[in-house]
């Protein structure tokens, strides 16, 4: 029993001086190290306020910075001594405080985004888990509008954790949640997600929302997809739940368009076709008596690639437009369709008129 005391004692004392011998080359090497490693990888410059080592096992860093492209306030993160004798660098409870990412896209498409350089084989490196607090992520488009679209992702705080057991298991929680803002800090929603998933059977079962969503900030990226006619207003509610098994990933979406306010229209020029595509006009027709838009379509994709092209989603949108008139009433359906008819009268008297002034 003496002996497994003194034992003990001496493995304790091992690990103690191991700790502070690591500590002491932390603080003296730690901060070089890691300002090289990333003007190496990344060629940008970068800057760190210090890093140093916490009992039991924590790695801290205060303010680190990367050029124009990212800043840090503090990165904490434990790594485990499991993994590095295995050797692959495992982290566990990485957490960021404060960090903002500023990517800006340029008028040729090109992303401030630095290239890593190709070397020779690193070291395998997984995350077990993951929180950010307080995040703020700007994305400047300068190619979808010459003088710059600048949407904010802010107040970000999300969590992602490995499910302990099986310590094999690829299952992961996540719970996310941050705010949408313009220009000059206007507000234009909410994002949320909670749930969870497994990359090894690929399943999933994950909650999606979008709250309050101010459309017509975002006009430039889905141009007349909505409604041929402009927008002035348009508050977007979504909530998606996401299940896949196997690989089979069903996303069922509850869409809600309210505060609809259009922009008067202006009559075609003499000589001049009005354009005519139900498509485009979906929403507008099946909406109900105030104007608002609620529609539950379903998407059916795989977990691995969840694809949808423009034309797949437009055919989802208006089967569930058509369903959505089952619950309007019928005197307001038939006005519609009437109003709809119409429009087509409207465009072969138009064309008929065009057509005679050529003789």
């Amino acid at each position: 029993m003496k002996k497994l005391l003194i034992v003990l004692i001496w493995i304790i004392a091992v690990i103690l001086v191991l700790l502070l011998t690591a500590g002491l080359l932390i603080h003296l090497y730690g901060k070089k190290i890691v300002v090289g490693q990333v003007k190496e990888n990344l060629g940008i410059e970068a800057s760190l306020d210090s890093i140093g080592l916490k009992l039991p096992l924590t790695v801290e860093l205060k303010n680190l910075k990367l050029g124009e492209l990212a800043s840090v306030e503090r990165i904490s993160l434990a790594p485990n001594l499991l993994g590095f004798l295995a050797g692959k660098i495992v982290i566990a409870d990485l957490l960021l405080e404060n960090p903002q990412v500023h990517l800006v896209k340029s008028t040729d498409g090109a992303i401030n985004l630095p290239k890593l350089k190709q070397g020779g084989k690193s070291a395998e490196v997984f995350i077990t888990g993951l929180k950010i607090r307080n995040g703020k992520f700007t994305y400047n488009d300068k190619f979808i509008a010459p003088e710059g679209l600048q949407t904010v992702l802010n107040n970000i705080n999300c969590s992602i954790s490995k499910v302990m057991l099986p310590i094999t298991s690829l299952k992961a929680n996540l719970d996310f949640n941050a705010t949408l803002e313009g220009l000059a800090a206007q507000a234009l929603g909410k994002l949320s997600a909670k749930g969870w998933v497994d990359f090894g059977p690929k399943d999933a079962d994950l909650n999606f929302s979008v709250q309050d969503l101010d459309l017509v900030y975002f006009a430039p990226y889905y141009g007349d997809f909505l409604s041929t006619k402009k927008l002035l207003s348009a508050q977007l509610n979504l909530a998606s739940a996401c299940k896949a098994k196997d690989n089979n990933l069903n996303i069922v979406t509850d869409f809600k368009l309210s505060h609809l306010a259009y922009a008067q229209e202006e009559p075609p020029q003499e000589g001049q076709l009005p354009e005519l595509n139900l498509m485009k006009n979906a929403l507008d027709l099946f909406s109900d008596e105030n104007g608002n838009v609620n529609l539950t379509f379903t998407i059916n994709t795989k977990f691995d690639q969840p694809t949808i092209n423009i034309k797949e989603l437009k055919g989802i949108i208006l089967e569930a437009a058509a369903k959505n008139l089952t619950s309007q009433r019928p005197d307001r359906v038939i006005e519609k369709i009437q109003n709809t008819v119409e429009q087509f009268k409207d465009f072969g008297k138009q064309m008929e008129n065009i057509f005679k002034g050529k003789d």
